[in-house]
C-alpha cells in the first residue's frame, strides 16, 4: 500500500503481482483474498493510466467477488468504484455513470440516507455528469450531496467547503457566473473560518485561482488580481517560497498584470517565477522554456528588444530539445521573436520567423484557433510597418473574426485588432471607417483595462493626427 500511495506505482504493481500468484497456489482462484489481489492490481493500473488492463483485472475480481458475495458488499463496492476511475480515464462517461449508480444503489441499502458515503456517491454522480456536460444532472446531484452532508456535519465542516467548491464548478460549466463566484467565496471563507481546526489545503488557492479565472474571463482585471493574490498568499503558507505552484502563480499574476498595461508590475512577477523555476525544475526543464518566454515577452513590451531576444532564444533551444520542430509551443516562441525583432527593426527576418510561426499553427490548430488570430495581428502589424495597408487590413480582419468568436466582445485582444483595423482604414482613407473601429477599441479597453492602459492614449494620438490632417486637408482645399 505504502508503494501504491506514494507514486511508486511499478514497484506496487510487482508486488501485487507476486501476491497474487501466491494467492493461486495456496488459496486459489475463486478465493476472496485472490479477488482483492485483482482489484488491487486494477487500482494500480488505474494510477499508472492504463485503463483497459485495470478492466481487465477488474473484471476478474469482480466475477470471483460476486459468487459469493451480493453487490452491496464493501468489497464489490470498492471494484466498481476503480471501475468508475478506469471508464472515466477513457472518457466512457455512461459506462462510469452505470457503476456510480451501482455503488449509491449498493450505500442506500446498507446505509442511513444521510449518511456521509452517500453523499460521497452523489458528489462522483455530479463530477461524472458535469465531465460528460449534462450540467442539470450535475447540479441536481451535488445539491443532493450538499444537504445530505449538511444534515451529517452541520453547517460549518470541510465537506460543506468542499461541496461549495463543487456546486462552483458546476454553476462556472452552465455560464452562471454570479452563482459559481458566490459558492467558491463560500468555499474560500469556510476554509478560512476552519483553519484553527484543520491546516489549510491546497484547494482554497485552487478556489481563488478559479474565482480570478472567471473574473478574467469576463474582463475584470483588478478583480482577477486580488484573487490571485490571494491564492498566491495561502500557497506560500501552505507550500512555502519554491514550488511550482507558487512559480505558477506569478505566472498568472503577470499575464494580467501584462493585460491591464502594467507592465513593471508583470515583469516582478515574471522574476520571481524565473528564479522559482529555476530552483524547482532545473535549467534544461520545458517549464523553464514558459519563465523564458515570459519574461522575454515583457521586456519587449518594455523596449528592451536585446534581453526579449535572448530570452526567447534560451526558450527556443529547450523547447526544440524537448518537443521536436513542429510543436505550437515553438510556433508561439517564433511569433513573439518576430514581434521582438519587428519592434527593433529587423523587419525581414521578423516576417521568415512568423511565418513559420503560422505555418505551424495553422497545421497543428486549425484555421479558427486563437493562436492563429495571433499570427494574423502579428501579420497585420508586420504589412502596416512596410506600408501595405490592404494586406495589413485583411490580416486584421482574420484576426478580428476569430478573436470575437473565441474572446467575445469584451476582450483586450478583440480590442487590439479593432485599433490596428482602424489603423488600416485611416492609411486607406476610409476615415469613418477607421474612428468606427477605433471607438469600438476604446470602449473594450475602458472596460476591460481602465483609463490607464496604454492603448488609451495610443489611440487617443492616432485619432488626433488622423483629424489634425483631415483639418489640413479642408484648409489647403
Amino acid at each position: 500500500l505504502l508503494c501504491k500511495d506514494s507514486g511508486h506505482q511499478d514497484d506496487a504493481l510487482e508486488y501485487y503481482k507476486k501476491s497474487l500468484s501466491i494467492m493461486l497456489t495456496t488459496a486459489g482462484e475463486d478465493h476472496q483474498d485472490t479477488a482483492a489481489t485483482y482489484n488491487n492490481i486494477g487500482r494500480v493500473l488505474v494510477m499508472k493510466q492504463e485503463p483497459d488492463r485495470a478492466i481487465e483485472s477488474l473484471e476478474r475480481s469482480l466475477t470471483i467477488s460476486l459468487k459469493t458475495l451480493d453487490e452491496t458488499h464493501p468489497n464489490v463496492v470498492l471494484s466498481y468504484e476503480n471501475m468508475v476511475s478506469a471508464y472515466l480515464l477513457k472518457g466512457e462517461f455512461d459506462t462510469a455513470l452505470k457503476y456510480c449508480n451501482k455503488i449509491l444503489a449498493a450505500r442506500l441499502q446498507t446505509l442511513p440516507k444521510n449518511h456521509p458515503d452517500v453523499a460521497l456517491s452523489y458528489r462522483d454522480l455530479g463530477n461524472v455528469y458535469k465531465m460528460k456536460g449534462d450540467t442539470d444532472k450535475a447540479l441536481e446531484n451535488c445539491l443532493k450531496a450538499l444537504d445530505v452532508r449538511l444534515w451529517a456535519f452541520g453547517t460549518t465542516h470541510i465537506k460543506i467547503a468542499e461541496s461549495h467548491s463543487d456546486l462552483a464548478e458546476v454553476f462556472e460549466a452552465r455560464g452562471d457566473v454570479n452563482n459559481a463566484l458566490n459558492q467558491h467565496k463560500k468555499s474560500v471563507t469556510m476554509r478560512v473560518s476552519l483553519s484553527g481546526e484543520i491546516p489549510l489545503t491546497i484547494e482554497v488557492a485552487d478556489s481563488c485561482e478559479s474565482m480570478a479565472r472567471i473574473y478574467k474571463r469576463h474582463g475584470h482585471l483588478r478583480e482577477a488580481i486580488i484573487c490571485h493574490k490571494e491564492s498566491l498568499k495561502f500557497k506560500l503558507m501552505i507550500l512555502g517560497e519554491n514550488h511550482q505552484s507558487v512559480a505558477d502563480s506569478y505566472n498568472h499574476l503577470a499575464a494580467i498584470y501584462e493585460e491591464s498595461g502594467e507592465l513593471d508590475d508583470a515583469l516582478v512577477c515574471t522574476e520571481k517565477q524565473l528564479a522559482i523555476t529555476r530552483d524547482v525544475a532545473g535549467e534544461s526543464n520545458p517549464k523553464m522554456a514558459v519563465a523564458y518566454s515570459n519574461f522575454a515577452i515583457i521586456n519587449k513590451k518594455k523596449g528592451d528588444f536585446n534581453t526579449a531576444l535572448t530570452f526567447h532564444e534560451k526558450a527556443l533551444a529547450i523547447r526544440k530539445e524537448a518537443l521536436g520542430e513542429n510543436n505550437p509551443l515553438l510556433a508561439d516562441t517564433y511569433y513573439h521573436m518576430a514581434d521582438a525583432l519587428d519592434a527593433k527593426g529587423n523587419k525581414e527576418r521578423a516576417l521568415e520567423l512568423f511565418n513559420k510561426s503560422l505555418e505551424i499553427r495553422l497545421l497543428a490548430l486549425g484555421e479558427n484557433h486563437p493562436s492563429v488570430a495571433d499570427s494574423y495581428a502579428m501579420a497585420a502589424a508586420l504589412y502596416n510597418n512596410r506600408q501595405e495597408l490592404s494586406k495589413t487590413l485583411e490580416y486584421s480582419m482574420k484576426a478580428l473574426s476569430i478573436r470575437v468568436n473565441a474572446y467575445g466582445e469584451n476582450h483586450i485582444k478583440v480590442a487590439e485588432s479593432h485599433y490596428l483595423t482602424g489603423v488600416a482604414y485611416a492609411g486607406l482613407g476610409e476615415i469613418q471607417s477607421a474612428f468606427g473601429h477605433f471607438d469600438k477599441a476604446l470602449d473594450i479597453i475602458l472596460i476591460v483595462g481602465g483609463p490607464n492602459h496604454h492603448l488609451v492614449a495610443t489611440i487617443q494620438t492616432v485619432v488626433n493626427q488622423i483629424v489634425g490632417a483631415v483639418q489640413q486637408c479642408e484648409e489647403d482645399g
